[in-house]
């Protein structure tokens, strides 16, 4: 019995660690500002109501300068991170702000991606944790991979030109103040001046 319980609490602390160690062990570096974004085939979300709030038509795949928006906020997370229930809130209230404000609501989207983690496990953190906005899976850890294996959260904000251009404005691992975020970000997107 004793061994049983060992056994189960040692795999909890790997799922806990499991994010963390694999950047520090891959010795990567994150795409940083002025770096063009991968091109990784997502899957489409599955409700229309999310669909339509990111601007995608279809079912099947889509790359994030496909969103009908000037800027695109990448959040990365993780199921099993220990610091992202801490920053939840905040993202949250940030998606709020911004779609209470007609400047901005169709300009800027939010778009979380699930590191290592399931469809399964990502509909359990939107529930548990009532985002708004849409969640991908990244199971298999192949966008994590593109992103430069970062440890989460993190967040990278995406500029998206008419002419299709698309490049990180600004990579952040965590705010607690949304306004001076929102700011941060109109800023270096260069939405305002």
């Amino acid at each position: 019995m004793i061994k049983k319980i060992f056994m189960f609490l040692l795999i909890i602390i790997m799922c806990l660690l499991l994010p963390d160690f694999l950047a520090l062990a891959a010795n990567v570096k994150p795409l940083k500002e002025g770096d063009e974004l991968p091109l990784i085939q997502l899957p489409t979300p599955e409700t229309l109501e999310e669909r339509n709030y990111l601007g995608i038509e279809k079912e099947g795949f889509f790359t994030i300068p496909k969103i009908k928006a000037n800027v695109v906020i990448v959040y990365f997370f993780s199921f099993y991170c220990r610091y992202c229930p801490a920053q939840v809130a905040y993202v949250n209230e940030l998606y709020r702000v911004i779609n209470k404000n007609p400047a901005l609501k169709e300009k800027i989207k939010l778009i979380g991606i699930g590191i290592g983690n399931t469809p399964m496990e990502i509909d359990a953190y939107k529930e548990a944790n009532r985002i708004p906005f849409p969640l991908i899976p990244d199971t298999d850890f192949s966008i994590h991979k593109a992103y430069g294996e970062v440890t989460t959260p993190c967040f990278f904000v995406v500029r998206i030109k008419e002419d299709g251009t698309h490049r990180v404005v600004c990579f952040t691992y965590a705010f607690r103040d949304v306004d001076d975020y929102l700011k941060l970000i109109l800023k270096k997107s260069e939405l305002i001046k």
